[in-house]
């Protein structure tokens, strides 16, 4: 007994599946290129970040660190006037009680405390020429809580 031969048929559900399939593929390519380019955008912007960070890093270093000398600078010679400042007050101290125990303390008191005063009087003015610069920077730096009329 022989077959009969069947009608041949044309695939539509098979050509519907594939036909489904590459407009997934399609798709998924096209959302995948889509995203590649963002990265790529994000990429390019994080590398533009990275060098305002680097630039604004670089900028600190100067110019804090050239304020901080100034700042170490005006302390050390603070600190300097008041070690003369504080030899000049130990001297005087030493003159007048020396001179407690003289007779003729007024003219002695005069004669031997004059150079001593003249110095401090010189220092002094030197010690609030170090200092107010350096404290008025330090102010700036303080942040706002602390530091009244902070000034940029």
């Amino acid at each position: 007994m022989e077959t009969p031969k069947l009608k041949r048929e044309f695939p539509c559900c098979t050509l519907c599946l594939a036909t489904c399939a590459v407009a997934c593929h399609i798709a998924a390519l096209v959302g995948n290129l889509k995203v590649a380019q963002s990265m790529d955008e994000l990429g390019g912007s994080a590398s533009g970040w990275s060098e305002v960070g680097v630039g604004f890093a670089g900028s600190l270093a100067t110019v804090v660190d050239e304020r901080m000398q100034d700042v170490t600078q005006g302390m050390t010679d603070a600190i300097l006037v008041l070690s003369s400042v504080q030899s000049h007050m130990d001297d005087i101290g030493d003159i007048a009680s020396g001179l407690l125990n003289d007779e003729d303390v007024d003219d002695d008191l005069r004669h031997e405390l004059a150079p001593v005063a003249k110095k401090l009087r010189e220092d002094l003015p030197k010690l609030f020429g170090y200092v107010k610069p350096v404290l008025e920077q330090i102010q700036k730096w303080l942040p706002p809580p602390f530091a009244k009329n902070n000034k940029k």
